[in-house]
């Protein structure tokens, strides 16, 4: 997934104001300011009443997290934020124009932080998108586009929980359409539990983020650090894009945008040597994007048949799937237009017979189950609209219970579903912030978040619900200190990875929630961390893979260069690591089979 823009414009440092932004990926970009007075910029301004002013909270910040990230001597360290070669603020780069950078320049969110020795002040600057202003009213989705993670400094603001709120056992509220019977719930049902397995066979990567959408694979003998040497095979790819590879069946497939025609391209490679097998192409109109998008981010769903992907049109936001073999469409379902500004970025499931489509947008919003063979739609469940999400759903598989649909969104917090019908197993408000990052699983509890300006504000490991048992869904570890915001953590059995936006990798007991230790590594993160047997692997937007050891005392491995900067999760699978950069794809290790 997706994953990020910005939607202010910034005015000039003499002119303060506060603007909060509307983004998938860091939706809170701060404009100029001192942190104690705010404007009316539009477009959602607002000022957060008893706030302490932007340069102590800074401070703050540093200070909690002094024991855990190495600080410098005066222990606030806002240079760390600040992208290499940006040009100072100027005056002409307001209300949204920032065509004087230089493309390495627009390729970044820029941050300027400065505290004086008062430390109640704090001014920082940021890169605002060509094409928006703060009066922009945009309610129709005007093309077809998806939005790519985003990295910014660690966050600034500790997020207030909102009150909990859950629900167990007691259906759905939402408009169920075209629900089953008894007998036909329990048909589906057992479809769902028994065609699980059928999803990924073997060394597959059928998914965002690997079979179960977990993020794990069994070790694999690559050369570390690698070079352009060590690819087994590189080919250039059409246009731009920041979906995911997925992999199966010895075939790996991808989506690109063609920038100029809005095209939407779905490619598919020998995993083996790169050949080209097929390509099928989308029409889909241009429009204006930030420097952070492109027309493919969904990352497409596999299995033995066919492939399966979402997108958003101007016409509609549609579901197609086409056959493995030669890319053929299967079928297509269309949807109302996918209402939001920043564009459509969630990714599609699947969940036994079902393919999951997930819609929370500014419209409409709801969550789809389609029939895997036919496109039909099986059910649809009606969800409250409040800031689009981004998240993929998790196909959650309890100890003791049949499988459950989990999605997170700001609206509704946590949601469980059941596959069978869609109706709410168990829900937890929790998120008063936009979310972006999946949910994921570790150790039987449910990891999900949220944040703004493009840094985690909470993140929560959630107990689920059991209705035989009687229990209701509670929060058991709300984390601290770095907290992501787009990438989304990964486990190795007791042990929780959580990788920030900025750098920033902290290492959890999953029994206990303790943590073990806090790291920086450095660079600014879109994809999402992968654990490949005993190693975690994360590529960072500026081009350097970065590995650690998965382990309870932090230790790197190693990091290297990659010919180009990447927004996409890694996948890998049968021997081998494949990675999607902005407009390469490439393979490295060698095949088992």
């Amino acid at each position: 997934m997706p994953d990020a823009v910005a939607r202010c414009c910034c005015p000039p440092p003499d002119v303060v104001a506060r603007c909060f932004c509307r983004s998938p990926a860091f939706p809170g970009f701060f404009a100029v300011g001192d942190g104690n007075r705010a404007g009316d910029c539009g477009g959602g301004s607002r000022r957060r009443g008893g706030a302490v002013c932007d340069g102590q909270r800074l401070a703050d910040q540093a200070f909690r997290m002094h024991n855990h990230v190495s600080m410098p001597p005066d222990g606030v360290r806002p240079d760390r934020f600040r992208a290499s070669g940006a040009e100072p603020y100027r005056a002409d780069a307001g209300c949204g124009n920032c065509r004087h950078f230089s493309p390495s320049q627009k390729d970044q969110a820029m941050t300027r932080a400065r505290r004086d020795s008062r430390r109640d002040s704090c001014r920082r600057a940021r890169l605002f998108p060509d094409f928006v202003s703060c009066r922009q009213n945009v309610q129709r989705p005007t093309g077809a586009g998806f939005w790519p993670g985003a990295a910014a400094p660690i966050g600034l603001r500790p997020c207030r929980p909102a009150p909990l709120r859950s629900s167990l056992g007691d259906g759905c509220t939402a408009e169920q359409r075209l629900a089953p019977g008894p007998v036909h719930l329990f048909a589906a049902l057992l479809a769902v539990v028994f065609a699980l397995p059928t999803l990924a066979a073997g060394d597959d990567w059928p998914q965002f983020r690997g079979p179960g959408g977990l993020g794990e694979a069994e070790a694999i003998d690559l050369p570390l650090p690698w070079a352009e040497s060590d690819f087994a095979w590189r080919v250039t790819l059409p246009g731009k894009g920041h979906s995911s590879p997925v992999v199966r069946g010895g075939r790996v497939y991808v989506t690109s945008g063609n920038e100029e025609t809005g095209e939407l391209i779905v490619l598919a490679y020998s995993a083996a040597d790169g050949k080209p097998l097929w390509r099928r192409v989308f029409a889909c109109d241009t429009y204006k994007m930030h420097q952070f998008n492109a027309y493919a981010a969904a990352t497409p769903v596999v299995d033995e048949k066919r492939l399966y992907l979402n997108a958003a049109a101007r016409e509609a936001y549609f579901v197609v799937a086409l056959n493995v073999d030669d890319g053929a469409i299967a079928w297509r379902r269309d949807f109302a237009p996918f209402v939001a500004q920043h564009g459509a970025g969630a990714s599609v499931a699947i969940c036994g017979d079902l393919v999951i489509v997930p819609n929370d947008q500014d419209g409409p919003s709801f969550c789809a189950a389609l029939n895997r063979e036919t496109g039909e739609i099986v059910w649809k469940v009606d969800r409250k609209s409040v800031r689009a999400a981004y998240g993929t759903p998790l196909v959650f598989q309890p100890a003791s219970a049949s499988p459950q649909i989990i999605l997170s969104s700001m609206a509704h917090g946590l949601t469980s579903l059941n596959p069978a019908d869609g109706r709410v197993n168990w829900e937890i408000s929790l998120f008063t912030y936009r979310t972006v990052g999946s949910p994921t699983a570790a150790s039987g509890a449910i990891l999900a978040g949220c944040g703004e300006g493009g840094s985690g504000k909470r993140f929560v490991a959630v107990t689920p619900a059991d209705a035989a048992k009687g229990i209701e869904p509670k929060v058991a570890h709300d984390f601290e200190g770095a907290l992501p915001y787009v990438p989304i953590p990964v486990a190795r059995g007791d042990l929780a990875f959580l990788w920030t936006d900025a750098g920033v990798v902290s290492c959890y007991q999953t029994d206990s929630w303790k943590m073990l230790w806090r790291e920086r590594v450095g660079g600014k993160y879109f994809a999402s961390p992968i654990r490949v047997g005993d190693k975690v692997f994360c590529p960072s937007r500026d081009g350097e893979m970065v590995v650690l050891a998965a382990a309870p005392e932090y230790r790197l491995i190693a990091r290297f260069p990659l010919p180009e900067g990447t927004h996409a999760t890694p996948a890998a699978a049968d021997g081998m690591m494949f990675v999607r950069t902005y407009g390469q794809l490439f393979a490295v290790g060698k095949p088992r089979s």
